[in-house]
């Protein structure tokens, strides 16, 4: 009985091993087929004249003021009150 289950669980394990690269190589082709559909033929540009940017990224701005004090009366405090 035992000699059976374990034939039985390596079997299961191999079906399923064989199924999850299956399903692996259906998604990558899948992916790869409706990349190529979507992206179509390379778009020339809004100016086509114009070279594109080849310098250094920008540095991010600081984050608005406005954001951090429209999201205060939003905090919602748990536990104990705070102690006066």
């Amino acid at each position: 009985m035992t000699a059976g289950h374990t034939v039985a669980a390596l079997l299961v394990g191999w079906c399923m091993q064989r199924a999850d690269a299956s399903c692996r190589t259906v998604a990558r082709r899948l992916d790869h087929t409706l990349d190529r559909w979507l992206r179509g033929p390379a778009p020339a540009g809004p100016f086509p004249g114009r070279r594109p940017r080849t310098g250094p990224p920008r540095a991010w701005s600081p984050p608005s003021p406005y954001n951090r004090t429209a999201l205060n009366h939003m905090v919602v405090r748990r536990g104990p009150p705070a102690t006066r």
